[in-house]
């Protein structure tokens, strides 16, 4: 782990220890089934970088089968963990927010397309009725057909 990782992850340490997280889990890990501050700090830093439950375990040096026990064991653990798998999602809605408030007619486009596939999507069928549609233009003097 580099240095700049090492001081992220203590600062969010102490943020956990400020959540005030029961002290009946956040123990010396003296094997690897200790669920610590330290270790719970690993996960959430994961978790908001945006691994995976089995990556952030493979960071956190913890097996995926221990972290699913300690999410049964301790609820406030699995919420505060939850939270932090939620937060790049948040940011990235924040974006996309931001973005539509501006005025960004790409970004309109592509939230319409995702958020609302059904009436705006490009779907290969859509496209493929675009393709053999016959357009014929109507002179102003004439008449529809």
């Amino acid at each position: 782990m580099s240095n700049d990782n090492k001081e992220e992850v203590s600062s969010i340490t102490d943020e956990v220890v400020a959540l005030q997280m029961p002290s009946q889990y956040l123990k010396n890990r003296t094997n690897k089934f200790t669920l610590t501050d330290d270790v719970a700090a690993k996960l959430e830093y994961a978790f908001k970088k945006g691994h995976t439950i089995k990556s952030a375990c493979n960071f956190a040096d913890v097996k995926y089968e221990t972290y699913i026990k300690w999410t049964m064991k301790f609820p406030m653990f699995k919420a505060h963990m939850q939270m932090a798998q939620e937060y790049l999602k948040d940011e990235a809605l924040k974006t996309v927010a931001y973005y539509l408030k501006n005025k960004d007619p790409d970004v309109a486009k592509w939230y319409l397309e995702r958020k609302y596939s059904k009436e705006y999507s490009k779907t290969p069928d859509m496209l493929q009725q675009i393709n053999n549609y016959q357009v014929s233009f109507i002179e102003d003097d004439e008449e529809p057909k």
